[in-house]
């Protein structure tokens, strides 16, 4: 009996030996920005009694091309609003992890900008989450890259936003490009 046992654990041992877990990369959306706002929608809400003229639309600067929205007009504000960029939905429910990362700059550069620039994410289209922004400009249109763990809205609908909010007193510009999200599955392979 004793020796049936040890066969059979050395039998597992040997099976865990040849085989190794691996991670396996998929990119869910990859989205530069640099011709047009491509699979992106949007959700603009002026607030009432405001108007405004600029709205997320797609623009280039030295041939790079990049989401925009800038709802001041030489320095002054055209209102408040609540402007959304909208991703489509994306399958990752077969994965075990989810990064969003994307490069972004802000005019103002400022520790004011989290309360007015943002990133939410679904896994249902109607309850959204605010997941903070962990890397942001130290000076006046520098572009950083941000990496974000959207693991806890893994859905066979997941989506996220990025939201503009301004008001009467305050309208950051924020610029961004090279949206990516890529999911990551965990597989058994023999060695």
């Amino acid at each position: 009996m004793c020796i049936r046992k040890l066969r059979l654990l050395g039998c597992v041992l040997a099976l865990c030996m040849a085989s190794a877990l691996v991670a396996e990369e998929t990119v869910l959306l990859d989205e530069t920005f640099s011709s047009s706002l491509g699979v992106f929608t949007l959700e603009e809400q002026p607030y009432e009694g405001h108007t405004y003229q600029s709205v997320w639309h797609w623009t280039t600067y030295n041939a790079i091309g990049y989401a925009y929205i800038n709802v001041n007009v030489g320095s002054s504000s055209q209102g408040a609003c609540n402007c959304k960029l909208v991703s489509p939905k994306i399958d990752c429910s077969q994965m075990d992890r989810v990064t969003l990362t994307f490069t972004h700059t802000t005019y103002a550069a400022s520790a004011s900008d989290a309360t007015y620039l943002l990133v939410e994410a679904t896994n249902d289209g109607i309850t959204w989450s605010q997941i903070p922004i962990p890397t942001w400009p130290t000076s006046k249109w520098m572009w950083v890259s941000c990496e974000m763990d959207l693991t806890d809205f893994v859905a066979s609908a997941m989506q996220f936003r990025f939201v503009y909010i301004s008001t009467d007193s305050y309208a950051p510009a924020w610029e961004i490009r090279n949206v990516s999200v890529v999911g990551t599955t965990k597989a058994i392979v023999d060695s």
